[in-house]
């Protein structure tokens, strides 16, 4: 069973939903820390800012105990839903994150206007299995973000935004994390999926 672990009581999982009804993948809505028990894998979907994801994290789970669960777990983080796997964020106010991963996040710096939105080609760095079977010549995925991680060591891709690289997916240990959205990303992005929940 897959759980889909909210990050905003607003967020928008609807295209995420559709994807996992599209390779039947049997999910629930993760609301407590008991949901967690029938779940082996975790996706937490990305629509918001990353102060008012932990925010409601905060209200609405021991954070201690939420991150000790998803250390457990083979958890996939998409776009905000990655970026709080860091040690802080910087997006309205600099908050705590799950310190999962090392790295912090921070307003992407450019003199281009923001936010990177729209379908990008992703480098490749490091084989991982997110990865299998994806085209190395059709791997464009859509962005939109305004932040980005940055500090990391678990780097597995990369875009180019305008002569400036950008984080685009991380790997560590059980710890799955893209900054773009598969689930907007056409087959491309439902392959990652795929190869994340089955």
């Amino acid at each position: 069973m897959t759980g889909i672990l909210q990050i905003e009581k607003s967020g928008n999982i609807f295209s995420l939903i559709q994807a996992l009804n599209s390779l039947k993948i049997d999910f629930k809505i993760i609301k407590s820390l008991n949901d967690f028990d029938e779940c082996n894998r975790i996706v937490i979907p990305g629509v918001g800012s990353f102060n008012n994801s932990m925010n409601f994290l905060n209200s609405n789970f021991n954070i201690d105990e939420l991150v000790s669960v998803l250390k457990s777990k083979k958890i996939l983080g998409i776009c905000v839903g990655m970026q709080i796997f860091a040690e802080y964020g910087c997006e309205n106010e600099k908050t705590k994150g799950l310190n999962l991963i090392n790295g912090q996040v921070k307003k992407i710096k450019t003199n281009k206007v923001l936010p990177h939105v729209g379908f990008n080609l992703i480098d490749i760095h490091k084989q991982s299995l997110l990865f299998n079977d994806i085209n190395e010549n059709q791997n464009k995925f859509y962005f939109t973000h305004s932040f980005e991680l940055i500090n990391n060591d678990n780097i597995t891709s990369s875009c180019n935004f305008f002569g400036k690289k950008i984080i685009t997916s991380i790997q560590r240990d059980n710890i799955y994390g893209v900054q773009f959205h598969p689930e907007n990303s056409r087959d491309q992005g439902v392959k990652i999926l795929e190869n994340f929940l089955k």
